[in-house]
């Protein structure tokens, strides 16, 4: 009884420095998950927050790197989800939201947030790898609710009828600019800036 209730909520808050860059509580979590699948069943919430060291992460690709696949495979089965939040603390390393999220579905997903993965702010010509943005997830989720984006800098091409129960966003001006057209959102929060232009508005 007191296992289906702690992991009803698993919220994950690990320190990955450069001298030891791999996530071992996420993994080991992720590993739990795949060797009892009964959790899987009672899993809502999933929180995973990886506190990085500042500056270039390239550093940190060879031991991240078997860790997503495991993370993967867990969230695959996470078929009740309700909430997740993915802050990963990678911003500028070459990678992208499929190594974590290729294959999901959340049919009850109503809370969202990402961030710590993908380009981040730096320039396009800094990332030569083709960021695949998160377009492809939001089209297919379309319980969500309340969508949290810091670190995306991209156009979001959703389809019209994609997030048709979205109230809450927050990211950037350029991905809220491709969100919040067509949709019902209540509130908007606007990150990386430290001021709002005319022309971020229009």
């Amino acid at each position: 009884v007191a296992e289906r209730i702690l992991y009803t909520a698993i919220v994950i808050s690990e320190h990955v420095p450069l001298s030891s860059p791999t996530p071992y509580l996420t993994a080991t979590c992720a590993n739990t998950i795949l060797t009892r699948p009964h959790l899987a069943e009672v899993v809502r919430r999933l929180s995973i927050r990886w506190h990085t060291d500042s500056g270039p992460r390239d550093g940190y690709l060879p031991a991240v790197t078997p860790v997503l696949p495991i993370l993967n495979s867990a969230l695959r089965t996470l078929a009740h989800l309700e909430h997740l939040d993915l802050a990963l603390g990678l911003s500028g390393v070459q990678l992208d939201a499929r190594a974590v999220l290729d294959g999901c579905a959340f049919p009850d997903l109503r809370v969202f947030a990402l961030s710590g993965i993908g380009r981040g702010t730096l320039s396009p010509k800094l990332f030569p790898m083709a960021s695949v943005p998160i377009t492809w997830f939001l089209a297919a989720t379309p319980s969500i609710e309340h969508l949290r984006l810091l670190d995306c800098y991209e156009v979001l091409a959703l389809p019209p009828d994609a997030l048709p129960a979205l109230q809450v966003f927050r990211g950037s001006a350029i991905a809220a600019a491709g969100v919040l057209p067509g949709r019902p959102v209540r509130l908007l929060g606007l990150v990386g800036h430290e001021f709002i232009t005319e022309r971020d508005l229009q």
